[in-house]
């Protein structure tokens, strides 16, 4: 294999990996249309589940506020 080669091997490596990621990239902006800019998940696209249910972190927040005002009116 003559240096000429190597250099289009290495190239053609590279431009996988490029197009790799371009699909990844790809990918994730479709998911993050698809999900939205939802309360729900964090700047990763992961979700935030509840013990039972997928609730929106704000309806999560609220249960806790109201389990507090629960909790201080039993003390």
């Amino acid at each position: 294999m003559n240096k000429k080669d190597k250099v289009a091997t290495k190239n053609n490596e590279l431009n996988k990996k490029i197009e790799m990621e371009n699909n990844r990239k790809a990918e994730t902006s479709k998911m993050k249309e698809e999900i939205g800019e939802m309360e729900d998940a964090t700047k990763y696209g992961e979700f935030i589940s509840s013990y039972f249910a997928w609730m929106t972190l704000e309806r999560q927040k609220q249960l806790a506020k109201r389990m507090e005002e629960i909790d201080r009116k039993n003390k």
